[in-house]
């Protein structure tokens, strides 16, 4: 499920950047109230069409901040 995503990335991140996001909780994604990963909340989940599009919501919000 996380191979899905990973081609959203930006080619251009610094690997440190990549790891980071990926495994720091992030705000909009939640399991029973608390904050999880990206790869917490694909591991931790059916990987259903809903679950990725909160991820790709995320790279894409973590892209215009880099910006």
């Amino acid at each position: 499920m996380a191979l899905g995503v990973m081609p959203l990335l930006a080619k251009d991140l610094h690997p440190l950047t990549v790891q980071a996001l990926l495994t720091h909780p992030q705000p909009s994604l939640t399991v029973e109230g608390r904050q999880v990963s990206i790869v917490a909340w694909l591991t931790g989940s059916a990987g259903t069409a809903a679950d990725i599009e909160q991820v790709i919501d995320v790279i894409t919000a973590a892209e215009w901040e880099s910006a």
